[in-house]
């Protein structure tokens, strides 16, 4: 009797532990989406906090939480949560620099099954009203600008091409502006001129690639001048790519057109111990004359001579590429090599240049 009744004791006992060994933690969340709506870029963080309840029958424990994006920040109760009991992972979002639409994910890891569980936040931000300083973030003396660099990008040979710069006057006074040191192809024009006090207003520069004697990419600057006051620092900068434009030729233009053909698109020269030249062979293929127009070097320690820069159908010329190791600054002796032609087909070909020094 003593036998049955220890064996009765012990299935109850395993039963019980089985029953505790079953319970566990569920985190139920009464939203898992939350819609911030359209707010202002001005307002910068904004928080929502999502509600939850431990609905399981063992003590929640919140191990960590995640966002998608640095700029969204979770906060979670350190504390477990006792079954039956809430508590709120906080969320903020912060919009500043962030205009737009967005959908941003934050994960919650737990001791639950599954252990993480996802919310999202979502909403539109307006883009806060720029002030002038944000606005015109660059100086020059007491003007201020959008920018202190142009970049005019494609210029074709035949049009001239203006880029603007906005400027504003920060200062209780007018500001006269006037510019020096412009290369001959380049124009430059103040508008209004003087500068009203707290006025805004435009530098407007104009390049004539007709009047430039470069091809392909150029740059240069010129000397902005405040108030009759000349500092050497106070430049704006420009580039450009003048190319020549084949926009016009017809179908028999093209058929009677030169075309160009290099003996080589790569010099490996390996290690460079003394000087040297070196040949590119140029032959034109085409059938009228290929003219070069310019060649151009990456690197400043290869001298480039162009025997001939008309070549008749048929020819062949040559580009004679030398080098001194010793005036190079760096053991990396890389060149491109650009080769600028009027063959409508090809008009930029590049010599890749590779050797080193040590």
């Amino acid at each position: 009797m003593k036998k049955i009744f220890s064996l009765f004791m012990l299935i109850i006992v395993a039963m019980n532990i089985n029953a505790q060994n079953d319970k566990k933690p569920s985190i139920k969340f009464e939203n898992s989406t939350y819609d911030f709506g359209t707010f202002n870029e001005a307002e910068g963080k904004v928080t929502t906090e999502f509600q939850f309840t431990n609905d399981g029958d063992a003590p929640l424990v919140i191990t960590r939480t995640a966002a998608s994006c640095g700029c969204t920040t979770p906060e979670y109760p350190k504390e477990p949560i006792s079954p039956g009991k809430s508590g709120t992972i906080k969320v903020t979002y912060n919009a500043k620099g962030r205009p737009g639409q967005f959908q941003k994910s934050v994960y919650v890891y737990a001791n639950t099954d599954p252990e993480k569980t996802t919310l999202i936040i979502k909403g539109n931000v307006d883009p806060k009203d720029a002030t002038p300083d944000e606005i015109y973030s660059r100086e020059i003396g007491e003007l201020k600008l959008k920018s202190k660099h142009i970049s005019f990008l494609d210029v074709f040979n035949t049009k001239s091409k203006s880029e603007v710069i906005g400027v504003y006057n920060p200062t209780s006074q007018p500001i006269n502006v006037s510019f020096a040191d412009l290369p001959r192809f380049i124009k430059v024009e103040m508008q209004p001129n003087p500068l009203p006090a707290k006025g805004e207003g435009q530098i407007i520069t104009t390049i004539f690639p007709d009047k430039c004697q470069e091809w392909g990419v150029i740059k240069g600057d010129y000397s902005v001048i405040i108030n009759k006051q000349k500092n050497t620092a106070n430049q704006i900068s420009f580039t450009a790519d003048i190319k020549e434009d084949f926009s016009n030729m017809s179908s028999t233009d093209k058929e009677n057109a030169p075309e160009i053909s290099l003996s080589t698109s790569v010099i490996s020269l390996g290690e460079i111990k003394t000087k040297f030249k070196k040949d590119i062979i140029i032959e034109n293929t085409g059938n009228s004359d290929l003219i070069i127009r310019d060649v151009k070097t990456s690197n400043p320690v290869y001298g480039i001579v162009a025997n001939n820069t008309k070549i008749k159908p048929g020819e062949k010329s040559k580009i004679v590429i030398s080098c001194d190791p010793s005036q190079s600054i760096s053991n990396v002796m890389n060149s491109n090599i650009t080769i600028i032609s009027n063959d409508p087909t090809n008009s930029i070909k590049v010599v890749k240049v590779r050797g080193y020094s040590k």
